[in-house]
């Protein structure tokens, strides 16, 4: 809702047919931080073992990169753990890294922002 005076109107009864943002105004607008340019970002499938003696890689599990977890899975101790120990493999902060499918399944789909496949599957297959 936005406040016209002392009159509230839906933001679209405000400006019913936004521009989208291009040419001129996206290269601005892309200088001054107003909109953000893509970044790379990896999406990668691991299998998870919660419950392990050691958080660890342990190999490949029917063509998917193993992850042993020491968190039990419990209250999303594992998934907190997963991101912790993938965030810290790619070397990027733990806010880049989410789980997107499979929180409550061993096998998960991984987004990590800020680097591409390759790098990732690259960081999560060496020992």
């Amino acid at each position: 809702m936005t406040y016209r005076g002392d009159i509230v109107a839906p933001a679209s009864a405000i400006n019913p047919s936004p521009q989208p943002v291009s040419g001129p105004r996206l290269s601005r607008a892309l200088r001054q931080g107003t909109i953000r340019a893509e970044e790379a970002m990896a999406l990668i499938v691991l299998y998870c073992q919660p419950g392990a003696r050691a958080t660890r890689l342990a190999g490949w599990h029917d063509g998917k990169p193993k992850v042993q977890l020491h968190a039990p899975p419990v209250d999303g101790a594992a998934n907190d753990a997963l991101v912790a120990f993938v965030a810290q493999r790619c070397g990027v902060p733990r806010a880049r890294v989410r789980i997107v499918s499979g929180h409550t399944s061993r096998i998960k789909r991984v987004a990590i922002d800020g680097i591409d496949d390759d790098t990732a599957l690259g960081a999560l297959s060496a020992p």
